[in-house]
């Protein structure tokens, strides 16, 4: 399959309406990447939820920010608003909407109004994301994203549902469509269920911008250039690996980190994707959405005990290992990094190296720090000569063992929509 696969030249304004999907099917969404900018592709059942329809019960018994053993159920809401809304750490849209879901929650607070985000993320990636950034009400886990399948919402992210006090869904919409007068309405009895609309997107355009400053292409591609440009505006590379370029943008050293490789197609992408200045740290996420949507899986973060290799110290450093001589005119060399030799370089820089040479993860607890240069000669393609050469010719030891490491399972969104289907 040569053909485009994302070809998403794109503002991320939802200005389209979503191709409609036959109920029990499942649609790749590339001509309008705007309609959805998330998800890039959704799965029908055969009796959606609409507005107007009693919401579904549901127990969420993972509740994040609260005491263990806290459960959420929704007949014991009977009486309250309540709001649901369905999203993740890696979900551009669904971060932008935080301050406006934290500004509600607020100002709902002595209301029976009930505010539950929902993720099927670990808890572990969820902990350290709300580490950083509070996210006000309740955080509920939903690692099967069974409840956002009823709502035939399979991977459209974020989606807020606004239910009322007697239990019938008033709205099936996107996080900056809840307001302070919707929500008062509905508190009140007087907000009718909402027409069914497009899915539109959080994000506005510049009009007087002639080139998108949101742009992600992405295509298969039978390049060996391996130049490239990484840094937290753009991605650029015109061939890299999927489970290479899935490792880069998930920040981990190597693709030897990247599980459940089966389900990735064998391929090469070449990839131009740029973000806005002002949205640093949004890259990432975007092509994530992009490469979840056309190869129809999903990348879930977490942490697994693997084998892997441990790089420590000796009492002496080999002759091939050496402290970095910074010049007279100050402290400053240039960096070079091959797989045989580095000059100005962390040993952090080393183990990454040998990760890439040996196909396992490779940690670094040598307890060395600052620059080094080093020289190694071995046969390439020889895992024994690699590890000969590393302890005899810098005298580092390089030990097999077992770490939990933070790591990128790879899962099949077609196989668990199939299974969700009957």
């Amino acid at each position: 399959m040569n053909a485009l696969l994302f070809a998403a030249i794109f503002s991320l304004i939802a200005s389209a309406t979503p191709a409609e999907n036959t109920p029990g099917d499942s649609q790749i969404v590339t001509e309008e990447p705007s309609s959805k900018t998330t998800a890039a592709y959704s799965s029908g059942i055969s009796k959606p939820l609409k507005p107007g329809d009693f919401a579904p019960d549901f127990t969420l018994n993972k509740v994040l920010n609260a005491p263990e053993g806290k459960v959420t159920q929704m007949k014991a809401l009977r009486g309250q608003v309540v709001i649901l809304e369905f999203w993740a750490t890696w979900c551009t849209p669904c971060i932008l909407a935080i301050p406006h879901w934290n500004e509600l929650v607020d100002k709902f607070q002595d209301e029976p109004v009930e505010f539950i985000s929902v993720t099927s993320e670990e808890k572990s990636i969820v902990s350290k994301f709300m580490a950083k950034r509070q996210i006000k009400g309740l955080v509920c886990q939903d690692q099967s994203d069974s409840l956002l399948r009823k709502y035939n919402r399979s991977c459209s992210i974020p989606t807020t549902v606004i239910i009322d006090k007697n239990g019938i869904i008033i709205g099936i919409t996107t996080p900056d469509k809840i307001t302070e007068k919707m929500i008062l309405k509905v508190l009140a009895g007087k907000q009718a269920p909402l027409p069914i609309a497009p899915v539109t997107g959080l994000f506005q355009s510049d009009p007087q911008q002639q080139e998108p400053f949101w742009k992600l292409t992405l295509s298969e591609s039978q390049s060996s250039n391996c130049i490239s440009r990484f840094d937290v505006n753009s991605i650029q590379h015109p061939g890299i690996t999927l489970e290479d370029l899935i490792a880069l943008i998930s920040n981990l050293p190597s693709a030897s980190r990247v599980l459940g490789k089966d389900n990735l197609p064998g391929v090469k992408l070449e990839i131009n994707a740029r973000v806005p200045e002002s949205c640093t740290g949004y890259l990432c996420p975007m092509v994530i959405q992009a490469i979840e949507g056309s190869y129809k899986i999903r990348l879930r973060k977490c942490e697994k005990e693997l084998d892997v290799y441990v790089l420590t110290a000796t009492d002496k450093i080999g002759p091939d290992l050496r402290i970095t001589q910074y010049p007279d005119t100050g402290p400053y060399k240039k960096r070079s990094l091959t797989s045989s030799n580095a000059t100005c370089c962390h040993l952090r820089s080393l183990a990454q190296t040998l990760e890439n040479l040996l196909s396992r993860p490779v940690l670094d607890e040598t307890g060395l720090e600052g620059d080094f240069d080093w020289d190694l000669e071995f046969e390439s393609g020889n895992s024994e000569s690699l590890l000969a050469a590393v302890q005899k010719q810098l005298g580092l030891k390089i030990v097999p063992t077992k770490r939990t490491i933070e790591v990128v399972v790879v899962e099949s969104n077609s196989k668990q929509v199939s299974k969700a289907g009957g």
